[in-house]
């Protein structure tokens, strides 16, 4: 289900392509496709952030591309709402003469369907790790974790809160098991409880690879 860019060309071999940012968002999905029994679909790590724009422009002529019926695109909503993620990746598929998809998880009524879900849950800032810290919200452990931080004065303005948080939860909750850097690998691992709520929005986005 995996695969990795080499340079900037791109083959395509699944009808079902699912865009996400890096590494970790492409083990995370893969196990998350996995616990939903879809199969198919070709994962793309896009290499970053900062690399996902470039990259939409050469997809268009990627060997294979022609024959891809479903292209679902992952981005986090980083500092920025999430509308405002969903119309800077409007603006990239727009350049290159792709389907525009009208609103959030609404796929295009074209050839390719388009769809764009936004991290965490197409409404407020954060990435994948406030998904995943979301379904932790009220537990002892997240709560004991969140202490430390408090004692230490680290507050919610630190860079990459959200990283930090999930990487203490990893090291205090499974202190038997190899420590997890990773929401991916801890995905790998079973750490995170796929049928809490807040993971629903992402489920039902990816119920259209189905």
């Amino acid at each position: 289900m995996q695969q990795s860019f080499k340079a900037e060309k791109l083959k395509i071999t699944k009808q079902k392509l699912l865009l996400v940012e890096g590494k970790d968002e492409e083990v995370f999905v893969n196990v998350l496709l996995e616990y939903l029994h879809i199969t198919d679909v070709q994962i793309q790590n896009m290499g970053g952030k900062d690399k996902f724009p470039r990259k939409i422009l050469v997809l268009p002529t990627a060997d294979g591309f022609e024959n891809v019926q479903l292209l679902g695109i992952l981005r986090d909503a980083e500092d920025n709402p999430a509308k405002s993620t969903f119309d800077s990746v409007c603006s990239d598929l727009k350049r290159v003469d792709l389907p525009l998809p009208q609103a959030l998880t609404s796929f295009s009524a074209t050839k390719p369907s388009i769809g764009v879900f936004v991290m965490p849950n197409n409404n407020r800032a954060g990435m994948l790790e406030d998904l995943c810290l979301e379904s932790l919200a009220n537990t002892d452990e997240i709560t004991h974790t969140d202490g430390f931080f408090t004692k230490t004065n680290v507050t919610s303005s630190a860079k990459d809160f959200s990283k930090r948080r999930v990487q203490a939860w990893l090291s205090v909750a499974h202190k038997e098991e190899y420590l997890q850097r990773e929401v991916g690998r801890a995905a790998e691992a079973g750490f995170w409880n796929f049928s809490h709520p807040c993971f629903d929005g992402l489920k039902a986005f990816l119920e259209q690879f189905r």
